[in-house]
């Protein structure tokens, strides 16, 4: 897949934005398969949270906190990698059993 880069030059305009990286990678815990995906249908959804969000929606919108078809999302923010404060984070996103 081709990477894509969110800040160019010394001015840090923004060139292209295409995801954070360009790339989801996906972790099926129960059989163990591990493969790339394109964030082209996510780049609507700014941030972590957004993108988490999104993807319980589309893949398990009926799942309760504890069923096979949950999702747990690992997901971070366009300003990752970047100077800027807060720019570390991490949003975990799942159907928890307090919702």
């Amino acid at each position: 897949m081709a990477r894509c880069n969110m800040w160019s030059g010394r001015g840090g305009d923004v060139e292209e934005l295409c995801g954070w990286v360009g790339e989801i990678l996906r972790v099926d815990l129960t059989s163990g398969q591990i493969g790339e995906e394109d964030t082209a249908p996510y780049t609507r959804f700014v941030g972590g949270c957004g993108l988490g969000l999104k993807v319980i929606w589309d893949e398990a919108p009926q799942a309760r906190a504890f069923d096979e078809q949950n999702r747990l999302v690992l997901a971070t923010g366009p300003l990752t990698g970047t100077p800027t404060l807060g720019g570390g984070r991490c949003a975990v996103i799942a159907v928890s059993p307090q919702t």
